[in-house]
């Protein structure tokens, strides 16, 4: 070899052996479907894209860095760079592999698997429950039973409103209502008692739509119980009542409520009365039912009771509410009525004797009709005043009271705290703020008028009163006399 050749051989540089990927980033400018910018991590030969989830990966771009002056092979094709940056295209969705080569000619083989979790297709509902809390005119929750696309609820005798049910779904998923509006995992569920009268089903349809916007229908299906409406009376006692049923209301003359009352009592763990719910008993083409028409709260705090008030005449919203101060003998010391609707007031003042019967109730307003309903006389004082004999109401105003001596009374379940009443046929029976009489009442004898109220009884195999009959020489405004009224009380079994 000659000099001139072997110093030519010197001066040509070493090719270099760099064959490095050294990332692979899915830039949100170059590809439309996604929100950021995705870099794909690196262990050895190896790398990972996720992406977030539901993405279709079949037609992307990737931009790879790679060793400067070396060459990359994806898909057979062969692409050269200088700077060491290279843009690709194609399918991700499998597993795809790289071969970088250096200017030395040897090579390594990278592999790169992109990931993004498919949409969920579940779509169940997992829970069924109507709750007595948002739901009033039911005493407890109500679990439908779900099996395969059905979902099947028994709700008690009387229920009428809209109820709500809580439906727990499949995670991701929505719900639609028959009309295909997405609604929150709380719905109401319309229902009508008058169904009962029928013994017809009520169904209603229910899609639940899936992640992947798949749906799932479901059918519901809602029967009543027959009979009377019932509550739940696990803290009642045998002498509190479970209801009162004022049977002939229908022949009522000057009631509020022309139908039968049926009111319903449910009871907290202490005993005390927690709500209070009202029936009217219906005819439907010569078939009977009943109608849920609104329901008194009770919530206790430490010296004071609000009674919250909730009527079908307002769409079952809270139009009225009650405070009341307790004394220290338990009873009422005062009351206070705001109408929620028309603003109407009505308040009372209670004084009692020793032994906690209610002597003078003065103040301003008017209530009536089972306790329920409130007249808007608000500019009408009233002062009232009540004499007792042997633990017994004797007189109040023009009217003179007297008693069965040898039967005790029937109304000590109001634990003084219920103003209960009723009008006409519907029956006269009125319980007062404060310690009951002793006695059952016999007659109400008005000394202005020289009318008079009587009052008979029927009594269990507890010697408890479960019928009140009463009779009266009163005539109505056409001139007839007034029918008897029948009051029917009940207790738990």
């Amino acid at each position: 070899m000659t000099a001139s050749c072997e110093k030519s051989a010197e001066k040509e540089p070493p090719k270099s052996g760099a064959k490095e990927l050294l990332s692979i980033t899915f830039f949100k400018i170059n590809n439309s479907i996604l929100e950021e910018d995705i870099m794909a991590s690196k262990s050895g030969s190896t790398f990972k894209a996720n992406f977030s989830q539901g993405k279709i990966l079949r037609n992307l771009s990737a931009v790879l860095n790679i060793s400067k002056g070396a060459k990359l092979i994806y898909k057979q094709t062969e692409y050269d760079t200088q700077d060491g940056e290279v843009t690709v295209h194609g399918d991700f969705t499998a597993k795809v592999e790289f071969s970088v080569v250096a200017e030395d000619g040897t090579q390594a083989k990278y592999s790169l698997t992109s990931v993004s979790e498919p949409f969920s297709s579940e779509k169940s509902i997992l829970s069924f429950v109507v709750r007595s809390q948002e739901n009033h005119s039911i005493g407890k929750d109500l679990v439908g039973t779900i099996s395969g696309n059905t979902i099947r609820l028994t709700v008690p005798s009387g229920t009428e409103s809209s109820l709500k049910a809580e439906i727990k779904i499949s995670q991701d998923a929505k719900i639609f209502d028959g009309e295909n509006k997405a609604v929150e995992s709380s719905i109401p569920y319309p229902f009508s008692s008058v169904y009962q009268a029928d013994g017809n089903e009520v169904r209603s349809k229910i899609k639940i739509e899936a992640q992947d916007k798949s749906f799932q229908e479901y059918q519901v299906i809602v029967n009543t119980e027959k009979g009377k409406p019932t509550d739940t009376f696990e803290h009642s006692g045998p002498t509190k009542l479970s209801s009162i049923f004022f049977k002939t209301g229908m022949e009522a003359e000057i009631a509020y409520f022309t139908s039968p009352i049926y009111i319903t009592f449910q009871y907290d763990a202490q005993g005390r009365i927690k709500k209070i719910r009202y029936y009217l008993y219906l005819d439907k083409d010569g078939k009977n039912y009943y109608s849920y028409v609104g329901a008194d709260i009770y919530t206790y705090k430490t010296s004071s009771v609000d009674i919250k008030k909730l009527s079908i005449f307002y769409d079952f919203q809270d139009y009225g509410n009650l405070t009341s101060e307790l004394g220290t003998n338990g009873y009422p010391k005062n009351l206070r009525y705001l109408s929620s609707t028309e603003g109407n007031t009505f308040y009372s003042n209670f004084h009692y004797n020793s032994a906690g019967n209610l002597i003078r109730q003065e103040g301003k307003g008017s209530m009536f009709d089972a306790g329920s309903v409130f007249e808007d006389l608000t500019g009408v004082p009233f002062d009232v005043k009540y004499e007792y004999k042997n633990g017994n109401l004797v007189k109040s105003g023009t009217s003179i009271y007297s008693y069965f001596t040898d039967r005790e009374s029937n109304d000590g379940w109001a634990q003084g705290l219920v103003a209960l009443g009723t009008d006409a046929r519907n029956g006269i029976y009125y319980v007062h703020m404060g310690k009951t009489s002793k006695n059952l009442l016999k007659q109400i004898y008005d000394s202005e008028d020289d009318t008079s109220i009587d009052f008979s009884y029927k009594f269990d195999g507890n010697n408890r009163v479960n019928e009140m009959r009463v009779t009266t020489t009163l005539n109505d405004h056409w001139g007839t006399a007034e029918k008897p009224a029948i009051v029917e009380f009940n207790y738990p079994k």
